[in-house]
């Protein structure tokens, strides 16, 4: 009997925690504007895919980049994510914009986004301006977050 109520209690518990999942997601990165081709740094690369995972709810997020721009070499940056994600328990939504600022990169943060945004259950795409003419163009993602 003390075994099962203690397994009630974790079972309860767990529930008002909120359920995640947890993932693992491979995507490579590299953007060509007007002939160029544009190579980032796996460091930069790194902090910004746990940024945006951060700002979507997610948990525990840890990115890891290979290749990229190193010491004048350039090539596509493989990134390997891991992060817990919520699962939506049909309660209450949370609307979120997430846009770019001047210098920030168009081409990297909308191929991250559009990467993660997928991977993410209580996340729902409500509209998107991922229109990158060049690095400054501006961009915005409009989404829910179910909690």
């Amino acid at each position: 009997m003390r075994s099962l109520l203690i397994v009630a209690l974790l079972v309860s518990a767990s529930a008002f925690a909120g359920e995640v999942v947890s993932k693992k997601v491979s995507f490579s990165i590299m953007s060509s504007t007007g002939g160029e081709v544009n190579y980032y740094n796996c460091n930069y690369v790194e902090e910004v895919v746990e940024a945006h995972l951060k700002t979507l709810g997610a948990q525990n997020a840890r990115a890891n980049c290979n290749g990229g721009l190193e010491m004048g070499q350039g090539m596509p940056a493989s990134v390997t994510v891991k992060f817990d994600a919520p699962v939506s328990t049909g309660g209450a939504v949370e609307a979120k914009t997430i846009k770019g600022r001047t210098n920030d990169n168009c081409h990297l943060n909308t191929q991250i986004l559009n990467k993660l945004i997928p991977q993410l259950p209580a996340v729902t795409l409500v509209s998107k301006t991922p229109y990158c003419f060049n690095s400054n163009s501006r961009w915005s993602y409009n989404v829910t977050i179910a909690q």
